[in-house]
């Protein structure tokens, strides 16, 4: 069994991943650590030492360093940053849901949101492509004599250079 959190609408696998919707989020590493200890504890306060602790074992860091992580927590969160409590001067909250998944139902999971990134990325491609195709196409405009005004001043000499006629 795999333990998951529920946090708004997002799924937390501690220490792996966070998922919106099914879909894996862009998380820095620093970020996914301190979520993960914040949801491990179901609510309960976590002392900044505690979270410095767990988050940067052995290392001297200032208070500073945990405030911006959490910022760019609250900013990944967006509409479930409220969720992301301050215990002035002791420490934060998270509420979170723990759940257990099966490890086949956690596979099949995985696979539905590594087939979204695949598709999305081949979305992405061919995005990239059409903006190749247009830009190929704007260049055979302004090379193929429709040019006009500024483009048509810029591109005569090199057309009589290249003894183009217009």
């Amino acid at each position: 069994m795999i333990q998951e959190y529920s946090i708004g609408r997002f799924i937390l696998q501690p220490f792996r991943q966070l998922l919106c919707n099914g879909i894996p989020v862009s998380i820095r590493r620093k970020e996914l650590d301190l979520l993960s200890v914040l949801a491990m504890a179901e609510g309960m306060l976590v002392t900044k030492e505690e979270l410095m602790a767990a988050i940067w074992p052995g290392a001297i860091v200032e208070d500073n360093a945990l405030q911006v992580h959490i910022a760019s927590l609250r900013k990944l969160l967006q509409l479930d940053a409220g969720l992301l409590s301050t215990v002035h001067g002791l420490g934060y909250r998270l509420p979170a849901t723990r759940f257990a998944v099966k490890q086949d139902q956690a596979i099949r999971m995985q696979s539905v949101a590594d087939q979204a990134t695949l598709r999305l990325a081949e979305l992405m491609q061919s995005g990239d492509e059409i903006v190749a195709l247009l830009a190929t196409q704007a260049l055979l405009e302004r090379t193929s004599g429709k040019a006009r005004g500024r483009d048509a001043k810029f591109l005569a000499p090199r057309r009589l250079w290249h003894g183009v006629k217009s």
